[in-house]
Formats: structure tokens, sequence, C-alpha cells
């Protein structure tokens, strides 16, 4: 009966829409206790159930019900929304560790719910990323078992999905503490790999210890190798690690040494907000998260622009304008829907540094292309008399937007390069201003 109710309301939340102030008599303090906050949003349960029963979602400071308590789970994510569960998982060894029956909403701050796909069983989510961490059971076998044996133990293995769902990494994470598996710094995670049940007794931990430590980015990849016995991070894109030989016997641990990561995969301090935020918004393409302090090229810059373009109307570009020195995708795309024409006699220069003031021409007419023109205006930079005439009004426009500002001193440098982190945090800027 409890299900049957359950999945009624829910069903009832998704039909509606929006449920701005789902109000159960208001939120009463006495009523319910807090699980988890973020500001005036706060994860709750009633008062009248066991802790960790079911889960709802209340504003304290308007002391209204965004969400009832009617779920089993309830995980803060980025973005200002929150991921619920209906159904729960009976953990090993007590059941099987999964669940067919599993439902998954996204709520938003303002009570729109959505049902949303996810294959797995979700066990956490990273609150700053919304990354989100799925299990499975699995059998670990003891390592000098023959293959075929049942001499070992049952365990989880972990798969990572980002914060529009999608699969950074597949079921090889394996990790003993699942609030570590999903702690991300500096847009870096440690997690663990392949742990081995070891045969002996008095191996360090005993039986269920093991695996070696790597650390992955916001796309998954692998920036230090899985190799380590141990690994933590000092900060400033600097671990330390240590291997340990055999079974760790006294005398064979090897020394800690730290890794730097490479300057390159990191944006300025200025910058690093912007970029990981368009990391995560899966703006920036493959090719351009490393080396952000290098100017970036026409051609990178339309790939910028044509994936946030498609980004924001969800569909694809179908426009085509050809160049007879470029075959590139995305500056056909832009060049098929006017952001981009080209310099002059049918070419484009793909490969030519992008500098400031066509930075700033793309980025208009790319707010324009999107159905929101920029609104005239004057630059009022010191050095806009070296300014292409061509180029003055959508200084101004991008200036005034907030979108393109200057370098300081009051100087804009108009024929200056444009670095592909520069070219990153105006996107944000642009996306910020037309959402």
């Amino acid at each position: 009966m409890r299900k049957i109710l359950i999945g009624f309301l829910a069903a009832l939340l998704v039909l509606c829409g929006t449920m701005s102030a789902y109000a159960l008599d208001g939120y009463n303090p006495h009523d319910f206790y807090p699980h988890e906050s973020k500001g005036d949003i706060s994860i709750v349960c009633p008062n009248d159930q066991m802790p960790g029963e079911m889960y709802g979602l209340v504003n304290t400071a308007t002391r209204e019900v965004i969400a009832p308590c009617v779920y089993d789970a309830m995980y803060f994510m980025s973005g200002g929304k929150v991921l619920a569960v209906q159904g729960k998982v009976i953990p090993l060894p007590f059941g099987t560790g999964e669940a067919d029956d599993l439902q998954y909403f996204e709520i938003d701050y303002n009570g729109r719910v959505t049902p949303v796909h996810i294959d797995g069983n979700v066990c956490g989510v990273d609150p700053e990323t919304g990354y989100i961490i799925l299990s499975k059971p699995k059998f670990f076998p003891h390592f000098q078992a023959p293959a075929d044996a049942s001499d070992g133990v049952w365990g989880y293995v972990y798969a990572l999905l980002d914060n529009h769902y999608q699969p950074v990494v597949d079921y090889i994470l394996d990790q003993a503490h699942l609030h570590r598996v999903l702690e991300f710094r500096d847009g870096m995670a440690v997690i663990r790999t392949g742990r081995t049940f070891w045969a002996s007794s008095d191996a360090p931990g005993g039986i269920g210890t093991g695996g070696l430590f790597g650390v992955i980015d916001l796309t998954g990849t692998f920036v230090i190798p899985p190799e380590y016995n141990m690994l933590q991070y000092l900060g400033n894109g600097i671990f330390e690690a240590r291997t340990i030989a055999g079974n760790g016997a006294p005398g064979q641990d090897g020394p800690f040494i730290t890794i730097p990561l490479h300057p390159s995969k990191w944006p300025s301090g200025w910058a690093q907000a912007a970029v990981e935020s368009a990391l995560l918004q899966r703006l920036v393409p493959v090719n351009l998260q490393s080396d952000y302090t290098k100017p970036i090229t026409r051609a990178e810059f339309c790939a910028l622009a044509g994936t946030l373009y498609e980004k924001i109307t969800g569909d694809a570009i179908e426009a085509r304008m050809t160049f007879t020195d470029c075959s590139d995708a995305w500056v056909e795309k832009l060049g098929g829907i006017g952001v981009v024409s080209g310099t002059g006699n049918g070419a484009f220069s793909p490969d030519a540094p992008l500098n400031r003031e066509q930075a700033a021409v793309i980025l208009a007419n790319l707010s324009a292309a999107l159905g929101q023109p920029l609104a005239a205006a004057s630059a009022n930079f010191a050095d806009t008399a070296s300014a292409a005439d061509w180029a003055l009004p959508a200084i101004g426009q991008t200036q005034a937007a907030g979108i393109l500002n200057g370098i300081g001193n009051n100087l804009f440098a108009p024929k200056a390069t444009y670095t592909r982190e520069q070219s990153i945090v105006t996107m944000v800027n642009l996306s910020a201003f037309l959402q």
C-alpha cells in the first residue's frame, strides 16, 4: 500500500509539472528535522517517522514545502536541484544489493518534478559538481583461488555519471568509503580501481583491502594513472603518492613522492571557476580542455561558439557555408547561420590566432543568432581608436552586456590575441546573459 501511495503522489507531481510551494499546511520546523541543507533549502525527514525513512524538500526562509516527504532518498545536485529516489535497495549481505523498481526524479527549487532514467543504483551525489555514483554488486574471489572458486567476498563496484546523467566512468571504480569516491577538488577526484581480496589474513586491513589509486578529471580521463597504493591531494595541482610492495610487509614500502600535474592542465586562478563551470555544462570540446593560456585560433573559437549555440537551442546546426581554405564543420556551421563570414576572398584563415576585436564581433553575432541581439552601446575604452571600424559597435555592445571586458587600465587591446581561457570565460558570460 505504501509503494502504491508513493507512486500515485509522484505521478501526480509529474502531471502537475510544477508545484511551486507544494504546501502541506506549510513548513513547520517542529514537524521535520533537517537531514542536509544548502542555504535556505533543506532536505528534511518528518518527525513522526524513523530517521532516514522518507525525505522531502523545504524552503526554510519562505516556510514552503517544495516536495513532500514521499521519497526514499534525496541528494543535492548542482544548479539548484535535487535528485530524489523512490524504491530501496537491500544492501549486501542482507539482500542482493540490486533493485529493479527504482524511480528517479529531478526536482528544482521551484518544485518542478522531472522523471529521469538512470540505469543503476544511485548511492551518492557530489553536491558541488552534481556527479552521481552508481553501484552494483560484484563477487571478489581471493586472488590465489582458482577462477571458478567460491572462496571470496561479495562487494560493490561503482560507476560515475556527470550532472547531465551521461556516463563518465564505467563500472571500474572500487571504494570502501562511498563518500570518498566522489570528492572533486579543483576539478579532480582520487578514485580506486581493481580491489584485490588478499588471501593472507595478516595483510594490511585483512581481506577486502588493496586496489590502486589514481586521479580523474571532470571528463573521467585519468590524469594520474591508477598505480598507487596511497594517494592524496595537497592542493595547487600537487598530489602525494606511495607504492607499497607485496602485502605491505615492514621495510618494503616505497617512499612518498609528489606528483605535480603539468601546469598547462590548469587555467589561471582568475578563470578557474568559470572554466570548471563550462566543463560541467559540457561547453568545452575535449581538444580545448588544456593549454588554457594558449592563444585560441579562429576555428577553435568557432568550436566553442557552436557548442554553446547547440547547447542552448537543443538543435544541431544544419546550415553550412563553405570557405576556400577550410573544411572545419564548426566553421561551416557558424558561417551558415551568419555568425562568421571569413577574412575575405572566400577564405576563413582557420589556424590564425583570433584577436579580441574579432572575438567581440563573433560574440555579438552569436547572441543575435540566438534571438537576443545586444543593445547598441559605445565602447569607452581608452584605446578604441586602434580598433577597426567594423568592430567598434560589437566592442561597445559586448562591454555593456558584461560579456567581454577589457584587460585593465581602461584598455581593450583590440589587436591582441585571445586565449582559450578568455574565450571560455566569455562563453560562460554570454550563456549567463542569454539565460
